[in-house]
């Protein structure tokens, strides 16, 4: 096995890990970072993936090094780093895709924009309370992912992991968002296994489909 062929199993590997580790300590935020690492670097020396895709991933496993469980994340600078990952793929699903044109074109696509508008929305307002102050942190990367979001619905329907990946994303946000309640705590053991696991599997299905 070379050191290439052996990156998604350490990532796959360490995300398991991570889910079954308490949060907020050292030893799952070590986890989480590899587990993201080990899948930029695969991505990285696959030669045929965007180079947007590494960078995005190594922006986001940074986030999980720098960045707290919870809310409280939203009060770091280093939030900038995840927000920077989720433009930098919004930005290759943008030039990738076919445009704001295939809402027009494709019913199920402007089916799947509406619900994530009116999903989004609704969640925002009923949310947007909890969030710390100052509220730039929460507005910067609730808003970079749900761009993200959006600019998968522009793929062709062969690139549908990265949507499938896109809302998985979002809905790891939202778990952590409504685990931390109006008190904004840090979601507790079971929430925050989950919502990492919808993160890491919504970003191996967006990175999967750039490297087939």
């Amino acid at each position: 096995m070379t050191l290439e062929s052996a990156f998604p199993w350490i990532s796959a590997a360490s995300a398991v890990a991570a889910v079954f580790t308490a949060p907020g300590g050292r030893a799952g935020r070590a986890l989480r970072t590899c587990a993201l690492g080990a899948l930029a670097f695969y991505a990285y020396f696959r030669w045929i993936t965007p180079t947007s895709v590494p960078m995005a991933l190594t922006c986001l496993a940074l986030g999980q090094a720098w960045l707290p469980e919870g809310p409280d994340r939203w009060r770091r600078w280093t939030i900038a780093l995840p927000a920077l990952g989720w433009l930098v793929l919004a930005n290759l699903y943008r030039s990738t895709g076919d445009g704001p044109g295939v809402f027009i074109g494709d019913a199920a696509k402007a089916g799947l924009l509406a619900v994530l508008a009116i999903g989004a929305g609704y969640g925002l307002w009923r949310t947007w309370r909890w969030a710390p102050q100052p509220r730039a942190g929460f507005a910067a990367e609730a808003g970079a992912l749900l761009l993200m979001g959006v600019m998968s619905l522009t793929l062709d329907w062969d690139f549908w992991p990265v949507m499938a990946g896109a809302l998985a994303a979002l809905a790891s946000f939202a778990l952590v968002l409504y685990a931390g309640g109006p008190e904004g705590k840090a979601p507790g053991a079971r929430a925050a296994g989950a919502a990492w696991a919808l993160n890491f599997l919504g970003q191996a299905a967006m990175a999967y489909a750039f490297l087939r």
